[in-house]
């Protein structure tokens, strides 16, 4: 058939091009051949509704999946052993559904909820939903040249709209992170006025970091929940976890349980809870090493691009404590010039406004080239084609023959950091 041939000529382009490129998207990440395959499992094609820490009987509870009780207990033993905690909900789909499902659970119309706006780096999407829902959203504070929270100006600002009976969420739901946030101090100073506030981090950019032993689990440090998505510094399915404090309200939790399903989803996707479940295989065996060479190649990169004269956001802390790189742009156009250059030249990175810096850029991740096998010469390498595009000193067509020689190095069917 001429349109199945045209598919699979779509599927071959896809696949050639993925290959050729060098990918520095923070967001995404490899996931390797075995986890894939678990995808096309017969239970892919089943609209299962999985027993996870809350069965909804009758219609939904198919009651002889019984092995979805055993993935759910499976999972909640490598949360334990990873974050210090059973409670999990892996069910949602995406880091959006996870963060809306707390918003959702916890808060009610009339309610003020206190979050990362956009402008300090925080992720799109709960603004439309908390419109619809009649949810006001309040700014967090940062400090604009640490990137910290102001913890007393937050506070005043939550002294000055919430009330006594009102529901009290903060969420910290950051997706532009170079820095990381001082739990331990935050948690004290919140809890200390407000005992019954519920904190939730979004980790989606951090749990691979996290479980890595590079960052610090804000759970040990008092935080109620954190949740995010599972295939960025996480080389897992586009899907999401939750996971609870062990001291975190059970009502509470079955609120945010509730929201998931039956509130925002019917079928959470059992094909998907098992390649997760690999993956946390995966990373019992690597989590450290990969999480550890994330943040040096970061680290590589920023101070070789400095070395070049580009301006790399940060200086303060060393750049970067995570996976991302943000280099300012002089202005939006320049910043999408850039981006297309690189582009062309085969080089995958994200143009956004960049918090903090008042300016346009570029953010670089280092956890999608890691996973693929790349070593410490490969991103001084990148680092310097990267340099050589911004500051217009090379040839595009040219350089897109080095990246895709480059590339090619590393198959994506090799992945490293694999079972």
């Amino acid at each position: 058939m001429e349109a199945l041939e045209q598919l699979n000529d779509f599927l071959k382009e896809d696949c050639t091009y993925r290959s050729s490129i060098l990918n520095l998207n923070a967001s995404e990440n490899h996931m390797s051949l075995s986890a894939k395959k678990i995808l096309t499992s017969t239970a892919y094609d089943c609209y299962d509704f999985p027993p996870c820490a809350g069965e909804i009987f009758g219609a939904w509870h198919f009651s002889e999946a019984c092995h979805h009780a055993k993935l759910s207990a499976f999972i909640a033993d490598q949360t334990q052993y990873f974050l210090g905690t059973r409670r999990v909900d892996f069910r949602p789909r995406g880091g959006q559904a996870a963060e809306i499902s707390i918003l959702l659970g916890l808060a009610n119309s009339g309610d003020h909820v206190f979050y990362v706006s956009e402008h300090c780096g925080g992720h799109f999407g709960l603004n439309y939903i908390a419109s619809k829902c009649g949810i006001s959203m309040h700014d967090i504070v940062f400090d604009q040249h640490t990137h910290l929270i102001d913890i007393e100006r937050t506070l005043t600002m939550m002294s000055n709209v919430w009330q006594a009976s009102s529901n009290k969420l903060m969420l910290v739901n950051q997706s532009f992170i170079v820095q990381s946030q001082p739990w331990e101090k935050i948690v004290s100073a919140f809890k200390a006025q407000y005992p019954n506030m519920v904190i939730s981090c979004d980790i989606s950019h951090l749990l691979g970091l996290i479980i890595g032993q590079q960052l610090a689990n804000p759970l040990r440090y008092g935080v109620d929940i954190i949740h995010g998505s599972t295939h960025k510094t996480f080389p897992g399915p586009q899907k999401a976890i939750i996971a609870f404090h062990c001291d975190f309200n059970h009502d509470d939790e079955a609120k945010i349980r509730h929201s998931i399903s039956p509130g925002l989803q019917s079928n959470s996707g059992t094909a998907e809870m098992m390649a997760l479940a690999y993956v946390f295989c995966e990373m019992r065996v690597h989590a450290i090493a990969y999480a550890k060479s994330v943040c040096e190649h970061a680290q590589i990169m920023a101070k070789h691009l400095i070395n070049e004269r580009i301006n790399v956001c940060g200086c303060q802390f060393n750049y970067t404590q995570t996976h991302q790189l943000w280099l300012p742009m002089t202005s939006e156009g320049d910043a999408w010039n850039v981006f297309a250059r690189l582009h062309q030249a085969g080089i995958r990175v994200l143009p956004a406004w960049l918090p903090f810096e008042n300016s346009w850029g570029i953010r670089l991740g280092t956890n999608a080239l890691t996973r693929r096998g790349l070593i410490a010469e490969d991103f001084l390498t990148t680092a310097h084609w990267i340099a050589e595009v911004i500051n217009a000193k090379t040839n595009i067509k040219g350089l897109r023959t080095k990246v895709s020689a480059l590339a090619t190095k590393y198959p994506l069917t090799q992945l490293k950091y694999t079972l």
